[in-house]
């Protein structure tokens, strides 16, 4: 009788909080507090519970120093100009902070930089590969951008981290982003088994090779069985272990999502979802 009540009480509470959640918000004006919590007319969206105090006090200052970069109608290399600045900068800071090794390179004919840490990979994975996709609204954010993004996964996680330098637009359009993607992963099955090879992403590229599989994959091909997404990887790499899924006809590999593995601690695959 109690749970019958309570289960008829619960939707009229959470519509009073919601609207009184939508209440305070429409008071509060856009932008970013100091803890940063970005406000909107609508809503207010807290700064992640799980960051750290300075990356809570970080967060504002960096969107202060993207709120300076050129329109998105400047010129592309003006844009990528800006960012190569800012992330070079960061790439300093962060050698200083997790020693590593960076050498440039080609894997099936795609530019690549390879990070290494600077003690060495773990034993555990020595047979294992991360390949980082990196941000940039696929106009920008190449080499240097990619280094801010695997210097500290491949020190922490003490991993091989091999940043993709794809082609970006305007000069290239879809799908040359996955279409280089698709060939480094390719190559790198050559060496390694489809579970040693992990895929993280920031921002749009962490979509790029999951696209590419659904829009064309061949008979036979090795897809990652589906598992958890996101922008980020975890540097707790060598206690988790991805699962992939060898498709049997084309057809099924387009009809499965493939959610590339981020290695997240405590994530385990998920059933696979059907488009």
């Amino acid at each position: 009788m109690h749970l019958t009540r309570l289960a008829r009480l619960l939707p009229p509470l959470c519509c009073a909080g919601l609207l009184a959640t939508g209440a305070l918000a429409q008071d509060a004006k856009p932008g970013v507090q100091a803890d940063g919590t970005v406000t909107a007319p609508a809503a207010s969206v807290p700064y992640s519970m799980f960051a750290s105090p300075q990356a809570r006090a970080f967060f504002p200052q960096m969107l202060a120093e993207e709120a300076k970069a050129p329109p998105i109608s400047a010129p592309i290399d003006a844009s990528r100009a800006f960012y190569d600045r800012m992330n070079s900068a960061r790439v300093a800071r962060m050698q200083k902070l997790y020693p590593v090794r960076t050498r440039r390179g080609t894997i099936a004919g795609v530019g690549v930089d390879v990070v290494l840490p600077a003690q060495g990979v773990a034993p555990a994975n020595r047979r294992r590969v991360l390949l980082n996709l990196h941000g940039g609204a696929f106009l920008w954010g190449a080499h240097s951008g990619a280094l801010v993004e695997s210097i500290p996964i491949a020190s922490l996680g003490r991993i091989e981290v091999i940043a993709v330098d794809y082609r970006m637009g305007p000069e290239h359009v879809f799908p040359a982003a996955s279409e280089d993607v698709e060939k480094v992963y390719r190559a790198l099955l050559k060496t390694h088994r489809p579970e040693q090879i992990g895929i993280y992403g920031c921002s749009p590229a962490a979509h790029s090779p999951a696209r590419r599989w659904r829009a064309s994959s061949p008979t036979g091909c090795r897809c990652p069985a589906p598992s958890a997404s996101s922008a980020a990887a975890s540097p707790s790499l060598a206690a988790t272990r991805p699962t992939w899924r060898r498709c049997s006809t084309a057809k099924a590999c387009r009809r499965i999502r493939c959610a590339w593995p981020t290695f997240p601690t405590s994530a385990a695959p998920t059933r696979a979802t059907r488009w």
